[in-house]
């Protein structure tokens, strides 16, 4: 098993529920989990993308934040963004200065964020200028890892008293559809949430997430 593979994979938990129009703390409140893909065929779906303000305005809001590239899991440089969110949820934002770049240039990025606020779908970028390609994004969770043993690993993240999370995994190659690690969600209770995993010695990698559970009764 490669420790350090496997860690990387779980610096973020996806975080995916149902919640009211948006609010001016929506799209700052948690970092955001990129899947995207140019024209080219590249993958830089291991890249987040961070709202570090968001301002009320007369049509909706300003925003400000920031993309931190990977191509392939190898960081590409830090990409300042700013630009505006519409009370209809229609994101416009661009590039403005960049950190650090490697295969990386300034970009313009149009989407659309969801009526829950914890996803941004229909995602496009290198129009008109650019590398044209597509992305969506979801919120996310931080989740922590350490080996409890060479055979057993140790998922923590921090809960809130209201919420349930269910622990899901999948394998890391492929797209197969995700599996809850146990049947019944975790109930929230303020405090951290930690679950251990067995670490099969055959896989070189394995991913996991958090989604936070419906409620009891909800659809």
């Amino acid at each position: 098993m490669n420790r350090e593979r496997l860690l990387g994979a779980l610096a973020l938990a996806v975080a995916s529920c149902t919640g009211g129009p948006l609010a001016a703390e929506d799209l700052t409140t948690l970092p955001w989990r990129v899947t995207a893909s140019d024209v080219a065929g590249r993958p830089w779906s291991s890249s987040v993308l961070v709202f570090t303000q968001q301002v009320p305005n007369d049509q909706g809001f300003n925003v400000e934040g920031y993309f931190d590239w990977f191509l392939n899991g190898v960081s590409q440089g830090r990409e300042l963004i700013r630009g505006t969110l519409s009370e209809s949820g229609a994101l416009d934002i661009a590039g403005y200065e960049l950190i650090d770049p490697g295969s990386i240039l300034l970009d313009v990025y149009r989407a659309r964020v969801s009526s829950t606020g914890t996803e941004i779908v229909n995602g496009t970028f290198g129009v008109p200028e650019g590398i044209a390609g597509v992305w969506s994004a979801v919120q996310t969770i931080p989740m922590t890892a350490r080996f409890l043993s060479p055979t057993e690993l140790e998922l923590c993240w921090e809960t809130q008293a209201t919420a349930s999370y269910r622990l899901e995994t999948r394998a890391a190659l492929g797209t197969g559809e995700w599996t809850p690690v146990n049947e019944a969600p975790t109930v929230g209770s303020g405090a951290s949430s930690c679950q251990s995993v067995p670490v099969v010695a055959e896989e070189s990698e394995r991913l996991y997430r958090v989604v936070l559970a419906p409620a009891a009764g909800a659809p």
